[in-house]
């Protein structure tokens, strides 16, 4: 890892704007709708590298793929793991799937501002109108294929352009654990880990400060 010794080295974290024409696919593929994949494979290789472009020019030392290939922040999880199952939604919860959360309760109204806001432009804050992903069985990680897409695409994108580091964002286990529905494992007070073990596994870099919150501790035993 590199160090800030002579200046501060600049990045970003999270995804970065997808166009149009990606975001229908990407959506159509999470939904588990038919759709063009060679096309697909196409855009996306055009937008990594579009987007990294775009982060040297900006002056980003370390650069991202701007997570391009994902539909959404956390639901490719239910395609690159077993364990998940995407169940129709309880009436009343078919765009929050949050909102049994301590924070969204106390905060209701912001959450309102932060989803209004979000329409016009493609976001969903959090919104899972078709369905609720949740955990209904033993969790492992079967996205291979899929991550070693994305770094392919990532590796060329980088080709040729001046950078420091690169790295790939991805959702912390922390956050599968304590906002995915959970069927299967039983929850627990007591235990320095939190998340079923690939979770941890499929995160190779960590930044998330609530990894050993207590809503996390107590959300799923770990797999033994």
């Amino acid at each position: 890892m590199k160090r800030s010794t002579e200046r501060i080295l600049t990045t970003h974290v999270g995804s970065l704007a997808r166009a149009d024409s990606l975001i229908s696919l990407l959506r159509l593929k999470e939904y588990g709708q038919p759709y063009d994949r060679e096309e697909l494979a196409r855009l996306v290789r055009e937008t990594v590298t579009d987007v990294v472009r775009k982060q040297v020019a900006a002056g980003i030392d370390i650069v991202t793929d701007g997570e391009q290939g994902k539909a959404s922040f956390f639901g490719y999880i239910v395609e690159r793991f077993s364990g998940f199952q995407r169940k129709p939604a309880a009436p009343g919860k078919e765009s929050r799937p949050r909102a049994a959360g301590r924070e969204y309760l106390a905060f209701p109204d912001y959450y309102a501002w932060s989803e209004r806001i979000a329409e016009p432009f493609g976001g969903r804050s959090g919104s899972r109108g078709h369905g609720v992903d949740t955990c209904t069985g033993p969790v492992s990680y079967r996205g291979h294929e899929a991550v070693q897409a994305d770094i392919d695409n990532l590796k060329v994108a980088i080709k040729g352009q001046p950078h420091v580091e690169v790295f790939m964002p991805a959702i912390a286990a922390s956050y599968v654990a304590s906002t995915f529905s959970n069927e299967y494992y039983p929850p627990t007070r007591s235990t320095s880990r939190p998340y079923p073990t690939p979770c941890a596994k499929s995160t190779r870099r960590l930044s998330t400060p609530d990894l050993f919150s207590n809503s996390t501790i107590r959300a799923w035993s770990p797999i033994t």
